[in-house]
């Protein structure tokens, strides 16, 4: 079969096909049970929150485990939410919530207690300003 017959078939483009086979991007949450019933089994084995099910590769954003952002992206990819979904959900852009995830910006004090809660985390640890 043609790239392009897999692509129809999907409903993706050829470019999406491809950028997907060579693990470019991974498949967002809305194409997995559709990539699913295609192959006949599932390609996306669960192995707890270390699943590439974000529609990037793990390189593009590491950050420590410890980060809020990587408890933010955690629990977005736990509740099965694309970055859309959950940016609307916490009330704030695609672009800032990316931001956050990535570790690129903080959210202020009001917003970062809110994240907390949302990530289910009351509070934040003491910070050592010694």
């Amino acid at each position: 079969m043609h790239q392009s017959e897999a692509a129809r078939r999907l409903n993706v483009s050829t470019v999406t096909l491809s950028l997907w086979e060579c693990d470019k991007v991974y498949p967002v949450w809305k194409h997995h049970a559709k990539i699913i019933e295609y192959l006949g089994c599932d390609p996306f084995p669960s192995c707890g929150l270390q699943d590439p099910y974000g529609n990037e590769p793990s390189v593009v954003a590491i950050l420590s485990p410890t980060a809020l952002g990587s408890r933010l992206r955690n629990h977005r990819l736990e509740l099965k939410l694309t970055l859309a979904e959950c940016a609307q959900n916490l009330g704030v852009s695609i672009k800032t919530l990316r931001a956050w995830e990535r570790g690129k910006h903080r959210p202020c004090r009001k917003r970062t207690e809110s994240l907390l809660r949302f990530v289910g985390r009351a509070s934040t640890p003491p910070v050592d300003r010694s």
